[in-house]
């Protein structure tokens, strides 16, 4: 498992097509998002959406006992309409602009929260408040073939500088 040394940057923003889960259990986090992503991926398959760039999960607040989460794709435009798939639903939302903090996990899902605690550390030792939301990008995701030392997560958060 690695860190990369975070970097501070004005993000724009960014649509996103999503499937959002409201005070998931931890525990089945990667039930939800094993079938979340099931569902977009039929979604990309039938036109409805493009993603412009890779899978990402969004929190609403500090893993907790329960997660309220969005995980979707970052896309150039928009939903025109709400779409339903059973009892999932697949809607637009955003990545926030303003100033973050981004850096890049290497290794397995299982040391991520360790990830996301170093990172959390350099951040703050650099003179920065986080806020919420936060997130992370799978740039090199949990495809055939790929090892798990092989996995690259991005995190990312929003920031402030100290007083």
């Amino acid at each position: 498992m690695s860190i990369s040394e975070p970097e501070i940057l004005d993000f724009p923003g960014c649509p996103t097509v999503v499937v959002r889960g409201d005070k998931v259990p931890v525990d089945e986090l990667t039930q939800f998002m094993d079938r979340a992503f099931t569902v977009l991926g039929d979604a990309i398959k039938e036109g409805r959406f493009r993603p412009d760039d890779v899978a990402f999960s969004r929190f609403d607040e500090p893993l907790g006992r329960l997660v309220t989460l969005e995980v979707g794709f970052p896309v150039e435009t928009g939903l025109d309409e709400v779409l339903k798939f059973g009892d999932t639903v697949v809607f637009t939302s955003q990545l926030p602009a303003g100033t973050i903090a981004t850096a890049k996990y290497k290794g397995g899902y299982d040391g991520l929260s360790e990830g996301w605690e170093q990172f959390r550390e350099k951040v703050s030792d650099r003179g920065y408040d986080l806020g919420s939301p936060f997130w992370e990008a799978y740039d090199v995701g949990p495809l055939p073939g790929v090892l798990e030392e092989q996995l690259v997560t991005g995190l990312a958060v929003p920031v402030t500088r100290r007083q």
